[in-house]
């Protein structure tokens, strides 16, 4: 599934500017690093995609890997 064209001179809106303001609070790096990594892989596969586009949020691919010592499939949301 590709990514979304993301222009990097367009100016942002005020959705995005909130939203990055959020990430600079003390709650937004707490949940980036507990909630959202959970929901994420998730949110992407139900909206085929589409998820991190809708909200004006940063773009982010799933990255399949397979354990080494395991052989497990693990699913990670990269941006």
């Amino acid at each position: 599934m590709p990514l979304h064209y993301t222009d990097p001179h367009k100016k942002h809106s005020r959705w995005y500017t909130a939203l990055e303001n959020f990430g600079r609070s003390r709650p937004g790096p707490f949940l980036a690093h507990h909630l959202f990594p959970r929901i994420d892989p998730w949110l992407y596969r139900a909206t085929g995609g589409r998820y991190p586009w809708i909200l004006g949020g940063v773009s982010t691919a799933p990255l399949m890997t397979t354990g080494a010592k395991s052989g497990q499939p693990r699913e990670h949301q990269i941006t």
